[in-house]
């Protein structure tokens, strides 16, 4: 029986995300699935109160990150919870509240 705390849901041509909130501490688990590709992504609370999604040091082709990018902004509007999905590492996306 899967976890009741593990949240699967595809999103975007074919990606499956997964989260499950608070694995240690402050960080979660966060997963992309699309056919054979299995991505762990940094994914944590801060001290500032949003969750941190990290995404530039995927080590996969232009084409797959674009494709998981548009996977992961579909998928951070429904945490219900603020975020910053970080292209760089002083680059970001942020939600719900625009922080």
């Amino acid at each position: 029986m899967p976890s009741p705390r593990k949240k699967k849901l595809v999103v975007y041509n074919g990606w499956s995300i997964g989260f499950r909130r608070n694995i240690h501490m402050y960080c979660h688990s966060l997963t992309a699935s699309k056919y054979n590709l299995d991505l762990q992504i940094p994914c944590e609370d801060t001290p500032d109160g949003y969750v941190g999604i990290w995404t530039y040091d995927l080590e996969i082709s232009e084409s797959e990150y674009v494709e998981v990018l548009v996977a992961l902004r579909a998928w951070a509007k429904t945490i219900q919870t603020e975020y910053r999905l970080y292209l760089t590492r002083d680059e970001y996306e942020s939600g719900p509240n625009g922080m």
